[in-house]
Order: structure tokens, then sequence, then C-alpha cells
């Protein structure tokens, strides 16, 4: 099994209004239906954004702010990004 497979959790998912929204240490942000479990809308935000991963993998609890979520792929050009909460595309 690869390091990519192993990497687990290391975040606390975040939950605002019925959907839940969780960052995996190799950069799967995922946004889900509190109910059903149903995925609504899913990204990596290291491959998107041109991020950089760290050793141990990432650990951010992504922030839902108004209908945005923010998280930090961590890359040369892009360090912080905001993204529409129900939609994932960036704001």
């Amino acid at each position: 099994m690869g390091w990519e497979l192993s990497c687990g959790t290391r975040s606390t998912p975040t939950i605002a209004g019925g959907l839940l929204y969780h960052l995996s240490g190799i950069g799967n942000l995922i946004c889900l239906e509190v109910n059903s479990g149903e995925v609504v809308w899913s990204i990596n935000i290291l491959e998107q954004f041109n991020g950089r991963n760290i050793n141990w993998g990432l650990a951010e609890s992504p922030l839902v702010f108004g209908d945005r979520v923010i998280c930090t792929p961590g890359g040369e050009d892009v360090s912080m990004v905001a993204l529409d909460r129900m939609t994932g595309t960036v704001v």
C-alpha cells in the first residue's frame, strides 16, 4: 500500500447547512450531504492549485464563512483559496 492510500484524516470535518466539508491529508476536499452521505462535489486542492504537501500530510479543517469554503493549498501561486460552498468552484 502506497503512502497516498494510507494517508487518513488529520482534520475535523466542518458542518454547515446540512453539508459536511472534509479535507484529507493528500488534498482531497469533499462536500457531502449530512443525512444521505451523498457526494455534492469534490476536488483535490493540491492538484487544482499546484499546492505543496508536507511530510505528514495536510491537517486543515475547512473554514465555512457565509457561502464560501476557505482552505489553503499552500503553493507558490495560490496560498489561500475561497470556493463556493455549494459547487466547489473558485469564487
